[in-house]
């Protein structure tokens, strides 16, 4: 199946599935239907970007089978993703550009359901509006791929990222890297760059230099979440 194929076919199923959802024959009372009392989430692998779209990166001769700096990666187009919840009479329809992350699914999901959790969980309840806002940064990392490090799981780092409102700041390392994906992150020397997503949204002006204060100051919040030997 190709590209277009395998959409047709999820856009079909994730149709199907909500609609059977929506109607129960006969419903357990006139006024009840399963989808009332369903919360659908759809979340999605950030896929790739043809190489095509970045053919003008002269780093994009290492790797031919699609465009760096997206699948793999950690910039924009490696890990931006929409995120949507439907769950009618439960959640206004509505567009939202507050920071969100994976984690974030089982906090709100425990919420939803009364689940009570003896743990700090490092994720928020995304339906909580007040709690979303109040977020002022997330934290991530990107690793080799197709290597693993048991027992060391900053064994194969290669970043650390934070987006701190406008700001985007990548920490470079050099983790276990063996196969030939290393090409997707071989090309990259500098060990940190800022980005300001709202003036620069495909990440091309890297600004750490003219920034340092924000820089600095972001890179304590990263070290505070995962302090990480430097090499």
């Amino acid at each position: 199946m190709g590209i277009a194929d395998n959409e047709l076919f999820a856009d079909t199923n994730l149709g199907i599935i909500t609609v059977r959802t929506i109607k129960v024959t006969p419903p357990i009372t006139p006024e009840y239907t399963i989808r009332k009392d369903t919360l659908v989430i759809y979340v999605c692998d950030n896929g790739w970007a043809a190489a095509s779209t970045n053919k003008q990166d002269p780093h994009q001769r290492l790797w031919k089978r699609y465009a760096q700096r997206s699948k793999s990666s950690p910039f924009e187009k490696g890990i931006r993703t929409p995120i949507m919840f439907s769950w009618p009479d439960k959640i206004t329809p509505l567009r939202s550009q507050d920071l969100a992350h994976a984690i974030d699914f089982f906090p709100t999901l425990a919420s939803v359901t009364d689940i009570k959790t003896n743990i700090d969980l490092p994720g928020i309840n995304l339906l909580n509006e007040k709690i979303r806002k109040a977020r002022k940064r997330i934290f991530g990392t990107s690793h080799s791929v197709y290597n693993m490090t048991p027992g060391d799981p900053d064994g194969t780092l290669q970043y650390q990222w934070c987006i701190e409102g406008n700001w985007k700041l990548l920490l470079r390392h050099n983790g276990l890297d063996t196969t030939f994906y290393k090409q997707l992150h071989i090309w990259d020397k500098k060990p940190v760059r800022l980005y300001n997503l709202k003036l620069d949204p495909h990440e091309k002006e890297e600004v750490s230099s003219e920034n340092s204060n924000v820089t600095e100051r972001i890179k304590k919040q990263i070290y505070q979440w995962n302090l990480v030997q430097q090499e």
